[in-house]
């Protein structure tokens, strides 16, 4: 999974990533973004049915200062822009979890893998019912005790991890 900025003459690099063996694209969202977002989106995908090589596209909606409303509106773009992961923040609880789902099922989404974000906030006593809802989980930010049981849940659990590049920074560091 990488990482990719908007940028109009990134195609050479994207190529070479794919090329390299990228197997999804995380774009990150914000609503004001969304001709950027398109823009990137359907470069992306010219350029990996150009190459015959599959790639898919994940949906990182920013989580900051996002309202409900906000959040479904920016679900309903991701749709229909025929994403195939769209990561959700500040979901605390199963029930939430299983709300986003059913929002995505009802609205042509059904196809779309529901990524939960866990930040250092999050509690664990909803973890389990979060997986059961979600697709899998990302967790970002520092890693701590509370991020590494959210990754032996999504791994006992069958479920996606992603962990961000600071995650793995930190890794290489203490090694």
């Amino acid at each position: 999974i990488y990482t990719l900025e908007e940028s109009a003459d990134k195609a050479d690099i994207w190529e070479g990533l794919v090329w390299g063996g990228m197997e999804i694209a995380r774009l990150s969202f914000t609503s004001g973004e969304m001709e950027a977002y398109k823009r990137s989106s359907c470069q992306l995908k010219q350029l990996c049915n150009g190459m015959e090589i599959p790639l898919s596209i994940l949906m990182d909606i920013k989580g900051t200062d996002q309202t409900k409303e906000k959040m479904r509106e920016n679900i309903l773009f991701g749709i229909e822009e025929n994403v195939d992961y769209v990561t959700v923040s500040f979901v605390h609880s199963g029930k939430e979890a299983g709300n986003v789902r059913k929002f995505l099922n009802e609205n042509g989404g059904a196809h779309i893998g529901l990524i939960v974000k866990i930040t250092d906030g999050q509690k664990m006593n909803e973890m389990d019912a979060i997986l059961e809802a979600a697709d899998g989980v990302m967790v970002e930010h520092d890693p701590c005790i509370l991020q590494r049981e959210a990754m032996k849940k999504a791994y006992y659990a069958r479920k996606m991890l992603i962990t961000t590049t600071q995650m793995l920074d930190f890794r290489v560091s203490t090694s």
